[in-house]
């Protein structure tokens, strides 16, 4: 119908019947030629002009794209510049961590920055040491100081190291305070004792024959300032090999695995009394050093990862694929529990009678062109960045049974804190996004911008989910104090 409509409202062309007398019949034959001829000059005219604009406009915009800094080529996905760790849930406590080399701190989920001095390096991990960064806050027992690293950049003789005070200060920031600044300071790892009064750190006292660095280890009063020695022991040295993949690196940073020889066990008896450590500088092998005699044993030569549990005698390791359980007082095994996989952190359940503990493995190598990541990070190394699936397990030392709690698509997580309903777990990103960037843009600008983030997620223990409670966190200190 409407169509009909459409036909019967269309004006009809009205035909003009014209005599022999009629202008139009009279009209010469040459005025209506010249009429012709002129309408098809000014067409090609308008059409000439036309297509000069068409290229003048593409010369403008082909000179406006030459001068503005673009990347090499188009990307063919979009590649998101934020983390997959988006924060959808509440932190409940406090919190102490490194962002972009600086100081913050949280309170129940309230940020707080409390240094902004640092000087980061143009590309973490690849471009040298920041010239000053913030580095492995550690909060008191009791959540109300945080002491951690003030790092600058030396040149000592042909190596280039990080020197600095161990600082304190009240949990929101305020109060500073430089307690400890040693210049011999080796180690970046501090303890608080229990009743948040003592900090104990190390101190290199020199080298051995065979250059393996000789560790003091010594306690600060955060009142009043007085230091007190406890004996000390030997690491051996000599790890190396830097890896490209930042994802690596941050698990370094993490203490979840040495990549670079980066993994320490320093860790203080609930009682005070002993001090557990590694041996060697890539984690392997374990010793104890009893604080009241100043002397020092040797645990095990290939137990890493220890943790110690709450009633002061026990102490956890991990020895390739087993969870092995020593006698604190007389280093002798307990008992050893095989795993499904290579366990990497421990955690002590709150009932004494759990351990949680962290896997990772790879499951897609993304490889890289000759030499397309060494000219755009300037990174000496072409290894591949490798896609991982981390998990979390329970160890029940009941019946010697491990199950896994959950997956995530992440390089590695470890476990940080525990209740008998929740569970906190430090996650790091793969780094997909980086890696599409750099094959995609082949350029090193604005690279920081999907470099992979470090994540907190509380793991309900009861329907095994979990929320992110806090995102870009690095080097974090929980206490729900």
């Amino acid at each position: 119908m409407e169509k009909e409509n459409i036909k019967e409202e269309t004006a009809q062309p009205q035909v003009t019947e014209t005599s022999e007398n009629s202008p139009i019949k009279k009209k010469k034959p040459w005025l209506i030629i010249t009429l012709i001829i002129l309408i098809i000059i000014s067409v090609g005219s308008v059409s000439v002009l036309a297509y000069q604009n068409y290229v003048l406009k593409n010369n403008i915009q082909s000179e406006k794209e030459r001068t503005q800094i673009t990347p090499a080529t188009i990307p063919t996905t979009q590649i998101a510049t934020e983390s997959s760790f988006l924060v959808n849930g509440q932190i409940t406590g406090k919190l102490a961590f490194i962002r972009d080399d600086n100081l913050w701190s949280s309170n129940n989920g309230i940020e707080n920055q409390i240094t902004t001095d640092a000087i980061s390096t143009e590309i973490p991990g690849r471009t040298g040491l920041p010239e000053l960064y913030y580095s492995n806050p550690q909060i008191s027992p009791d959540g109300k100081k945080i002491a951690y690293f003030k790092n600058k950049k030396v040149n000592v003789g042909m190596v280039i190291e990080s020197i600095g005070p161990i600082v304190i200060s009240n949990i929101d920031g305020e109060n500073k305070k430089e307690i400890v600044n040693d210049s011999e300071e080796a180690r970046k790892l501090l303890q608080w004792s229990d009743d948040s009064q003592q900090i104990y750190y190390l101190s290199l006292v020199g080298r051995d024959s065979l250059m393996n660095d000789i560790l003091k280890v010594k306690s600060v009063n955060v009142a009043t300032g007085q230091k007190q020695e406890y004996g000390q022991f030997i690491l051996t040295t000599g790890c190396g090999g830097a890896r490209p993949d930042p994802a690596d690196h941050l698990s370094s940073s993490e203490n979840i695995e040495p990549f670079g020889g980066g993994l320490a066990i320093f860790g203080l008896s609930p009682k005070n009394d002993y001090l557990l450590h590694s041996i060697s500088c890539g984690g392997t092998g374990l010793g104890i050093l009893d604080l009241s005699i100043k002397k020092d044993r040797k645990l095990d030569d290939k137990a890493m990862n220890a943790v110690i549990s709450s009633d002061n005698n026990r102490i956890a390791t991990v020895s390739d694929k087993n969870i092995v359980i020593f006698e604190a007082n007389t280093n002798m095994i307990k008992k050893t529990y095989p795993t499904q996989e290579n366990p990497l952190v421990l955690l002590w359940g709150s009932d004494g009678k759990t351990i949680y503990y962290s896997t990772s493995k790879v499951v897609e190598e993304l490889n890289f062109e000759d030499g397309l990541y060494l000219d755009n990070s300037g990174d000496p190394y072409s290894y591949p960045f490798n896609v991982r699936q981390a998990a979390i397990w329970k160890l029940s030392l009941d019946d010697g049974k491990s199950e896994k709690i959950i997956d995530f698509d992440a390089h590695n997580v470890k476990p940080i804190f525990s209740t008998d309903k929740k569970l906190f777990v430090v996650i790091v990103e793969n780094s997909n996004s980086l890696y599409n960037y750099i094959t995609q843009y082949k350029t090193k600008k604005d690279i920081v911008k999907y470099y992979p983030k470090v994540a907190i997620a509380d793991v309900n223990l009861n329907n095994l989910s979990y929320s992110i409670i806090a995102s870009n966190v690095q080097q974090s200190s929980y206490s729900p104090f």
